[in-house]
């Protein structure tokens, strides 16, 4: 049996431009999600963080270099006095989550921010397409008859 999700991770992404394309259409959809309308700074976030990693640089998110691209932080920032890219990372995992739980929960790619990174990674969920498969199909489209 075949595993139902395939990941990419940070450092080893080598995408297709085609993937590439897939992964930014996703993250367009969920930036126009509603979860994200009255968040400026966590679009921002996850806009950078993606496009660091689909540029192979996403082994290279740190807290200051995010501080610094995307909280317009000053060069003496200190991430570990000033906890804002960590809040505000977890705030965007959350939202991520929902999204993923509610109106995200058939999209074939999914985006996450695993717990003590900053780098993103990418999900090629097949079982999300099998489903939106058998939803389209509908229920009696096996049947003979």
């Amino acid at each position: 049996m075949s595993n139902p999700v395939r990941a990419v991770d940070e450092g080893a992404y080598g995408l297709s431009e085609e993937q590439a394309e897939a992964v930014r259409a996703q993250l367009d959809r969920i930036l126009d999600h509603s979860l994200f309308s009255d968040t400026t700074r966590m679009k921002r976030f996850l806009t950078y963080v993606v496009d660091e990693a689909l540029a192979g640089r996403g082994a290279r998110l740190k807290g200051y270099t995010i501080g610094l691209e995307v909280f317009d932080k000053s060069s003496d920032f200190d991430p570990q006095n000033d906890t804002i890219v960590r809040v505000q990372a977890s705030q965007l995992r959350r939202r991520l989550d929902l999204y993923y739980a509610s109106d995200g929960e058939v999209d074939t790619i999914r985006i996450t921010i695993p717990k003590g990174r900053y780098a993103p990674r990418f999900e090629v969920r097949t079982e999300a397409l099998d489903n939106a498969s058998v939803q389209a199909a509908g229920p009696d489209s096996t049947a003979n008859g």
